[in-house]
């Protein structure tokens, strides 16, 4: 079974209604790396916390690592107004601009 939760302003989701079973979970956001979190036993009683999870910002390349590919990417569109995250407005403003590349920087391994 798959379950599809969109997180509120601070990240948090709640799901109710789950078949017992033992689950994975996916955390998702573009241009971010994303977390996998695997082996979650749900059962019919158990209210279960995770451990707060961070997202890192800068994969703009989806490889699942922030690198300097994706350093290339932002730095091609720096200064450009944008479409996409994916071309490097991790931010989601609209343009590729310092604010990016800093979240970028922070992140790169």
């Amino acid at each position: 079974d798959t379950y599809t939760k969109l997180s509120d302003v601070n990240g948090n989701a709640a799901f109710s209604n789950i078949i017992p079973n033992t689950y994975s979970l996916t955390i998702y956001l573009p241009a971010y790396k994303t977390i996998n979190i695997s082996n979650i036993y749900i059962d019919t009683t158990a209210v279960i916390n995770l451990p707060q999870q961070q997202l890192l910002g800068g994969d703009l390349n989806q490889s699942g690592a922030i690198t300097f590919e994706d350093l290339g990417i932002l730095l091609y569109y720096f200064g450009k107004q944008v479409d996409s995250p994916f071309k490097g407005d991790i931010n989601n403003s609209g343009w590729v601009t310092e604010d990016d590349y800093s979240i970028l920087i922070k992140n790169l391994k």
